[in-house]
């Protein structure tokens, strides 16, 4: 039964991407695209690989063993996920790609470049501060983080502080951007990418890698992979692995930030990515279906979102702040050993409410994000609105596979200061809107239309008239 369903679940998989292929909305700028890798590699090549090598590893840690029932009805989930997804986020997202590109747009990105110092005088200090926080807790083994009911919680330190590195993933972006992707313009890509490997951390290496090629994309007006990006996209995945297997020693020892190996935990499966966690959610759905509500008895009904009020006040300020959501039905840890667990979409809408849970949840995901590309590829595509668009892409990478809004939330908010600090140096500095460009070069091409109806022949007859002519003219146009 559970070799049909993985034969099915390619079979719809091809069926929802010709689908998709044919739609004119296709590019790699569609959250749909960003979904349809996703739950390609998730959910349809990486269960066939584990199910003909046997792996056994998240099951043993997990301390669970799903029927061929439960694995069959994860499968179908997914499935069910995907088609709700695409459908949703292409019918509100059904606008084609069109990159607008102008002398207007081209003025206003030039002016803009002037908040650009400003912006990187406030980010990039927090910025490089929270990351030496990273580093110096690596080195010396210390962290204020403790793992209570399988969520990690700090207890003397301030969580904005530790996440504040994540400022400097579109910083990245942003500056090669705006210096016109020259050899300079990554080197700030180049400078994260090492010292935050060197932590062992992959996540913020892997969307600063795709935020800037994002920006990349877009600048060179690229909608579909070429040979740059896919060559990017095999060094980064390269690189993610061999962190992975060393956890960042050689980069440790490079750097001389010494080995600190002892606050670095090993799953035991480095030398093999498929069979480790990272991209274990099959698993994670299949425990999911295990537990919920064959032994819980109920759903969560989507109570754990009430965390989103209570997330933004500091456990300092707060000594009893709850572990987690705020009101809870189902405890996970009673059943197994769920830790590190990222359920993706359809796990969290099955934990919330089974079937229908996961109509909902991958539906307002869909819509929600097809009605984001909407207001970006409709749009006037200046340049404020371009950089939070592309800023906010990357990280669907890691909110596909948590699968949680909380998630977004949390680690969202520092990716897109860096433009809402651009968005007020441009206030302070007087900096033109992109409608006041717009609007100040078709005056001056309207000058120039009725300055030209006047030049006649007889007009241009004596060093007088002629000299009077340049004079009338704008100064832009006499070269100046």
């Amino acid at each position: 039964m559970y070799e049909v369903m993985l034969v099915m679940s390619v079979l719809i998989y091809i069926a929802v991407a010709i689908a998709y292929l044919r739609s004119p909305v296709v590019s790699v700028f569609h959250p749909a695209s960003i979904y349809m890798v996703f739950h390609g590699f998730v959910f349809v090549v990486r269960p066939i690989i584990v199910y003909i090598m046997g792996y056994q590893f998240i099951y043993q840690i997990y301390m669970f063993t799903p029927s061929e029932m439960d694995r069959v009805v994860a499968l179908m989930a997914t499935s069910l996920g995907l088609i709700v997804f695409m459908a949703t986020c292409v019918r509100s997202g059904h606008v084609p790609m069109v990159f607008r590109d102008s002398p207007t747009h081209r003025v206003e990105r030039q002016l803009m470049r002037k908040a650009l110092p400003i912006m990187l005088l406030i980010c990039v200090p927090i910025g490089v501060y929270s990351l030496k926080m990273v580093v110096d807790g690596a080195v010396s083994g210390e962290s204020s983080m403790i793992t209570v009911n399988g969520v990690k919680i700090n207890t003397t330190s301030v969580g904005y502080m530790t996440d504040a590195m994540l400022i400097l993933v579109p910083v990245c972006g942003l500056f090669a951007w705006y210096h016109r992707f020259r050899l300079y313009a990554f080197l700030p890509l180049a400078i994260f990418f090492v010292v935050k490997a060197s932590t062992g951390g992959r996540g913020p290496v892997v969307v600063a890698a795709a935020g800037t090629a994002y920006f990349f994309m877009y600048d060179k007006k690229i909608k579909l992979l070429d040979a740059r990006i896919l060559a990017l996209a095999a060094f980064v995945a390269v690189a993610f692995t061999y962190i992975g297997q060393d956890r960042g020693y050689a980069l440790r020892q490079f750097l001389g930030f010494g080995n600190f190996s002892e606050n670095m935990e090993s799953d035991g499966t480095e030398k093999n990515f498929i069979a480790g966690m990272d991209f274990a959610n099959m698993e994670y759905l299949e425990y999911m279906v295990y537990v919920v509500p064959q032994r819980s008895g109920t759903y969560d009904y989507f109570l754990a979102n009430l965390q989103l009020l209570t997330e933004p006040v500091p456990r300092a300020l707060w000594p009893g702040k709850p572990v987690g959501a705020p009101i809870k039905t189902i405890n996970l840890l009673d059943y197994g050993n769920p830790m590190g667990i990222t359920a993706s979409l359809p796990g969290v809408g099955w934990f919330e409410l089974g079937w229908l849970g996961v109509v909902i949840w991958c539906g307002l995901w869909g819509w929600g994000l097809g009605a984001f590309y909407r207001w970006f590829a409709a749009g006037p595509q200046d340049a404020i609105s371009v950089s939070l668009y592309l800023v906010s892409l990357p990280i669907l990478i890691i909110a596909f596979r948590d699968g949680a809004l909380l998630t977004v939330v949390r680690t969202g908010v520092f990716y897109v200061i860096p433009v809402l600090v651009m968005m007020l140096a441009r206030r302070i500095l007087r900096i033109p809107t992109f409608a006041h460009v717009r609007l100040a070069l078709a005056r001056q091409a309207g000058g120039m239309q009725q300055l030209a109806a006047r030049v006649t022949k007889p007009a241009l007859r004596g060093r007088a008239n002629r000299l009077r002519l340049i004079a009338a003219m704008p100064q832009q146009s006499r070269g100046e």
